[in-house]
């Protein structure tokens, strides 16, 4: 905890840009990918979202992405694990680095109605 406090003082804590898609009714996930990582120390182990809609986070689910030939991560959030729930999906974006520090580098909303 303490490092990435002195990387956040630092600005040089770890951050992506997250790329979340409109809902796709036909097959029931909305796409997400992750790119253009800045302050990467270690090498990249994953990447995982952590995707819920409760307030109190009761419902959140962990989904792996999957690493693309431009060094992109990219995911599907599987509507059908929430039970179709409409509404707003919030989603945070993890990297885990060879040394195994996890790291939040993003965060956004998507939406189903």
């Amino acid at each position: 905890k303490n490092k990435q406090e002195l990387l956040t003082r630092k600005g040089k804590y770890p951050k992506a840009v997250i790329s979340v898609e409109e809902y796709r009714a036909e097959n029931a996930v909305i796409p997400v990918r992750i790119a253009n990582f800045e302050n990467i120390i270690n090498d990249v182990a994953e990447v995982s979202l952590s995707v819920w809609t409760a307030e109190d986070q009761s419902d959140m689910q962990w989904i792996q992405m999957s690493m693309q030939e431009d060094g992109s991560y990219y995911a599907d959030i599987d509507i059908s694990i929430f039970g179709y729930k409409q509404g707003e999906y919030s989603i945070h974006a993890y990297l885990v680095d060879s040394e195994g520090d996890q790291y939040r580098v993003a965060e956004a909303i998507g939406a189903v109605y």
